[in-house]
């Protein structure tokens, strides 16, 4: 039989206030939890990675996609590069592959418009 959530515990008060903290940075949120809570790096680090697992399990992440071709300011040839956000549909981001390469198509269909309206 499973032990009863304990809602005092500083591991459920660090994920209720994780709920609240899905669009700001991981280091940001980290040090808040070491000086907020009380706790070391290495266990924080451990909570914040945890209720990251678990949203991407119970659907509360979702992953989005985009064509990148540029990786640390140098061009590369077009790749796919992922993350997992919280509001995708807010955002406009594109949650599957292909809609992904239809944006990189479209961003680059406007590149090249412009390019031409320059020589005009």
């Amino acid at each position: 039989m499973a032990r009863k959530i304990d809602k005092q515990s500083k591991r459920q008060k660090v994920f209720a206030y994780l709920d609240g903290q899905t669009q700001r940075d991981r280091a940001e949120v980290v040090t808040e939890i070491m000086k907020d809570f009380d706790m070391a790096r290495p266990y924080a680090m451990t909570l914040y990675q945890t209720h990251r697992k678990n949203g991407k399990a119970n659907g509360a992440l979702v992953e989005v996609f985009s064509i990148r071709d540029h990786k640390e300011g140098v061009t590369v040839d077009p790749y796919v590069f992922s993350k997992h956000v919280a509001t995708a549909k807010v955002n406009g981001d594109d949650t599957s592959v292909p809609d992904a390469v239809e944006s990189y198509k479209d961003e680059l269909k406007g590149r090249l418009k412009k390019v031409v309206d320059l020589s005009t």
